[in-house]
């Protein structure tokens, strides 16, 4: 089954989805999320109706380029007063398993894939797998450790390795690296800025801690590229 990724785009004047980035997405369920972000002292409801259906026709256009790729697109435009329980609420009524933190694209044909442990790693390659188009040209699986006596990093990237290739991943494309590192987090940005795009799971029950927390959000602050947050799946 496709993955379900939420696309979220700040309104009134959305940056564009770049064309590569559009592409990657094709073979995943993709929902366009319109976000326009009103003063407190302003009532959505009216907001809305001030709007005219502007927003609506902008995320409309920004739908049709994932539909004319091959995507299979909803749509969506929210006016709200708080942009985070906005993302936290969509992503759990669409269920989306992918949250994209937009971001500058160019090729993307080198994908990084941080992992912190073995909880999220069938989500995380399910997505990965649904990135495998013909411009992909390396997925690296990178586990960085403050010890040396790390048991577990080793297992974990030839557990997520062969997972991706039982998934029809090609092999050749696959890379693994660990490194030993007490600045995990400067380590993983470092390594981050030589790709083209980031998948990165979250371990952690909030979904707002790993759309804006500190990986991410450094992430794409100092890379420029987009990055893909894989939520931890909600028990019932």
């Amino acid at each position: 089954m496709p993955s379900n990724v939420l696309v979220p785009v700040s309104l009134p004047d959305p940056e564009p989805i770049p064309e590569s980035l559009v592409r990657l997405l094709s073979q995943t369920n993709v929902l366009v999320l319109g976000i326009n972000k009103v003063p407190d002292q302003t009532v959505p409801d009216q907001a809305r109706e001030n709007d005219h259906g502007e927003s609506k026709e902008r995320i409309n256009n920004i739908a049709s380029k994932f539909r004319e790729s091959g995507s299979n697109v909803t749509s969506k435009v929210i006016f709200t007063h708080n942009r985070r329980d906005t993302i936290d609420r969509v992503t759990k009524e669409g269920e989306c398993n992918v949250i994209l933190v937009p971001n500058h694209a160019g090729r993307m044909e080198w994908i990084l894939v941080p992992l912190r442990g073995n909880t999220n790693i069938d989500r995380i390659s399910d997505f990965v797998a649904d990135l495998t188009t013909d411009e992909l040209r390396r997925v690296t699986l990178l586990h960085v450790t403050d010890s040396e006596s790390d048991q577990e990093g080793k297992p974990l990237l030839t557990e997520a390795r062969q997972k991706l290739v039982d998934k029809g991943v090609d092999e050749q494309f696959i890379e693994t690296d660990l490194i030993t590192s007490h600045e995990v987090v400067e380590t993983i940005t470092e390594q981050a800025k030589n790709y083209d795009t980031i998948v990165i799971g979250g371990t952690e029950p909030s979904l707002l801690d790993r759309v804006f927390g500190d990986i991410p959000h450094r992430i794409s602050q100092e890379t420029g590229c987009p990055v893909f947050i894989i939520p931890p799946e909600t028990k019932s």
